[in-house]
Protein backbone atom coordinates (compact mmCIF):
# COMPACT_ATOMS: atom_id res chain seq x y z
CA UNK A 1 0.00 0.00 0.00
CA UNK A 2 1.66 3.44 -1.15
CA UNK A 3 0.10 6.35 0.67
CA UNK A 4 0.73 10.25 -0.38
CA UNK A 5 -0.72 13.63 -0.34
CA UNK A 6 -1.70 15.50 -3.09
CA UNK A 7 -1.39 19.22 -4.01
CA UNK A 8 -4.78 19.85 -2.69
CA UNK A 9 -3.59 18.51 0.94
CA UNK A 10 -5.65 14.94 0.43
CA UNK A 11 -4.39 12.05 2.17
CA UNK A 12 -4.51 9.03 -0.84
CA UNK A 13 -3.56 5.70 -0.56
CA UNK A 14 -3.37 3.15 -3.78
CA UNK A 15 -2.13 -0.73 -3.83
CA UNK A 16 1.04 -1.10 -5.75
CA UNK A 17 3.06 -4.29 -6.71
CA UNK A 18 6.57 -4.43 -5.53
CA UNK A 19 7.11 -8.01 -7.27
CA UNK A 20 5.68 -7.02 -10.91
CA UNK A 21 2.76 -8.75 -10.42
CA UNK A 22 -0.58 -6.65 -11.94
CA UNK A 23 -3.57 -5.27 -9.44
CA UNK A 24 -6.68 -5.47 -10.61
CA UNK A 25 -7.75 -3.06 -8.08
CA UNK A 26 -5.49 -0.18 -8.94
CA UNK A 27 -7.44 2.67 -7.65
CA UNK A 28 -6.80 5.75 -5.60
CA UNK A 29 -9.11 6.01 -2.43
CA UNK A 30 -9.01 8.50 0.48
CA UNK A 31 -7.50 7.26 3.68
CA UNK A 32 -9.98 9.12 5.70
CA UNK A 33 -12.63 11.55 3.92
CA UNK A 34 -12.66 13.84 1.19
CA UNK A 35 -11.63 17.16 3.20
CA UNK A 36 -11.90 21.04 2.04
CA UNK A 37 -9.72 21.87 -0.84
CA UNK A 38 -9.10 25.01 0.09
CA UNK A 39 -9.73 27.57 3.89
CA UNK A 40 -13.10 26.83 5.61
CA UNK A 41 -15.06 29.79 5.43
CA UNK A 42 -18.08 28.39 7.80
CA UNK A 43 -18.85 25.68 10.75
CA UNK A 44 -21.93 24.88 13.15
CA UNK A 45 -22.47 22.47 15.18
CA UNK A 46 -25.87 20.47 15.24
CA UNK A 47 -27.25 20.71 18.70
CA UNK A 48 -28.95 17.23 18.89
CA UNK A 49 -26.93 15.62 16.46
CA UNK A 50 -23.67 14.57 16.63
CA UNK A 51 -22.75 16.49 13.29
CA UNK A 52 -20.39 19.59 12.35
CA UNK A 53 -21.08 21.25 8.71
CA UNK A 54 -18.69 23.35 7.22
CA UNK A 55 -18.22 25.04 4.14
CA UNK A 56 -15.66 26.16 2.14
CA UNK A 57 -15.59 28.09 -1.61
CA UNK A 58 -18.46 25.71 -3.11
CA UNK A 59 -18.66 23.06 -0.82
CA UNK A 60 -21.02 22.50 1.66
CA UNK A 61 -20.03 18.76 3.96
CA UNK A 62 -21.80 17.62 6.86
CA UNK A 63 -19.58 15.13 9.18
CA UNK A 64 -20.19 12.89 12.20
CA UNK A 65 -18.19 13.36 14.57
CA UNK A 66 -18.99 10.29 16.86
CA UNK A 67 -17.83 8.48 14.07
CA UNK A 68 -15.63 10.47 12.06
CA UNK A 69 -16.75 10.17 8.74
CA UNK A 70 -18.19 12.47 5.75
CA UNK A 71 -22.12 11.81 5.98
CA UNK A 72 -23.37 14.50 3.52
CA UNK A 73 -21.66 16.65 0.65
CA UNK A 74 -22.83 19.03 -1.36
CA UNK A 75 -21.51 21.86 -4.16
CA UNK A 76 -23.51 24.58 -5.04
CA UNK A 77 -23.55 26.99 -8.53
CA UNK A 78 -20.21 27.77 -10.33
CA UNK A 79 -20.60 31.36 -9.08
CA UNK A 80 -21.67 30.79 -5.31
CA UNK A 81 -19.18 31.09 -2.61
CA UNK A 82 -20.06 29.99 0.92
CA UNK A 83 -19.11 32.47 3.61
CA UNK A 84 -21.22 31.33 6.51
CA UNK A 85 -23.06 28.56 7.40
CA UNK A 86 -25.04 27.74 10.34
CA UNK A 87 -27.19 24.26 11.32
CA UNK A 88 -30.66 24.78 12.79
CA UNK A 89 -31.14 22.66 16.41
CA UNK A 90 -32.83 20.11 15.20
CA UNK A 91 -30.32 19.02 12.00
CA UNK A 92 -33.00 18.75 9.17
CA UNK A 93 -31.70 22.59 7.64
CA UNK A 94 -28.83 24.81 7.47
CA UNK A 95 -28.30 28.19 6.41
CA UNK A 96 -25.69 29.19 3.84
CA UNK A 97 -24.54 32.88 3.18
CA UNK A 98 -22.90 33.49 -0.31
CA UNK A 99 -22.04 36.79 -1.95
CA UNK A 100 -25.52 37.85 -2.27
CA UNK A 101 -28.12 35.51 -0.84
CA UNK A 102 -28.51 33.31 1.87
CA UNK A 103 -29.90 30.27 0.76
CA UNK A 104 -32.02 27.86 3.05
CA UNK A 105 -31.53 24.39 2.58
CA UNK A 106 -33.54 20.80 4.01
CA UNK A 107 -30.77 18.17 5.46
CA UNK A 108 -32.37 14.87 4.24
CA UNK A 109 -30.66 11.19 4.47
CA UNK A 110 -28.12 11.58 1.73
CA UNK A 111 -28.68 15.08 0.21
CA UNK A 112 -28.91 18.53 0.63
CA UNK A 113 -31.32 20.75 -1.01
CA UNK A 114 -31.99 24.10 -1.45
CA UNK A 115 -35.69 25.82 -0.99
CA UNK A 116 -35.64 29.57 -0.07
CA UNK A 117 -32.99 31.72 -0.77
CA UNK A 118 -33.02 35.87 1.03
CA UNK A 119 -31.22 38.78 -1.21
CA UNK A 120 -28.18 39.79 1.21
CA UNK A 121 -25.05 41.36 0.20
CA UNK A 122 -22.19 40.97 2.23
CA UNK A 123 -23.29 38.34 4.82
CA UNK A 124 -20.35 37.00 6.91
CA UNK A 125 -21.72 35.77 9.84
CA UNK A 126 -25.29 33.18 10.29
CA UNK A 127 -26.32 32.22 13.99
CA UNK A 128 -29.78 30.32 14.74
CA UNK A 129 -31.65 31.46 18.19
CA UNK A 130 -31.84 28.37 20.56
CA UNK A 131 -35.38 27.48 19.41
CA UNK A 132 -34.27 27.65 15.75
CA UNK A 133 -37.47 30.04 15.32
CA UNK A 134 -35.09 32.81 14.33
CA UNK A 135 -31.44 33.54 12.46
CA UNK A 136 -29.31 36.39 12.51
CA UNK A 137 -27.22 37.50 10.06
CA UNK A 138 -24.59 39.90 9.95
CA UNK A 139 -22.44 42.07 7.18
CA UNK A 140 -19.49 43.09 7.46
CA UNK A 141 -20.65 46.75 7.44
CA UNK A 142 -22.06 45.97 10.98
CA UNK A 143 -25.65 45.62 10.20
CA UNK A 144 -27.65 42.43 11.31
CA UNK A 145 -30.60 41.24 10.25
CA UNK A 146 -33.22 39.16 12.16
CA UNK A 147 -35.32 36.68 10.13
CA UNK A 148 -38.48 34.65 11.06
CA UNK A 149 -36.96 30.86 10.06
CA UNK A 150 -40.40 29.48 9.01
CA UNK A 151 -41.70 32.61 6.83
CA UNK A 152 -37.96 33.83 6.09
CA UNK A 153 -39.38 37.68 6.95
CA UNK A 154 -37.30 40.50 8.29
CA UNK A 155 -39.84 42.73 10.35
CA UNK A 156 -38.57 45.97 10.48
CA UNK A 157 -37.88 46.47 13.47
CA UNK A 158 -35.58 43.60 13.69
CA UNK A 159 -32.64 45.13 11.86
CA UNK A 160 -30.05 46.46 13.84
CA UNK A 161 -27.58 49.06 12.63
CA UNK A 162 -23.83 49.05 12.74
CA UNK A 163 -21.10 51.50 13.87
CA UNK A 164 -18.65 52.29 11.81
Amino acid sequence: MLYFITKSHQLMKVMVSLDGLSIENNNFDYVHEHFHNSVITGMDICLRKQLIATCSGRDIKIWNYATKRLEIQAKLLPNDETFAIAFHPSGFHLIVATADKITMMHCMSSTIKDYNSIPMKGCREIRFSRGGHLFACAQAQGNIFIYNFWTGECPQNMQLKGHN
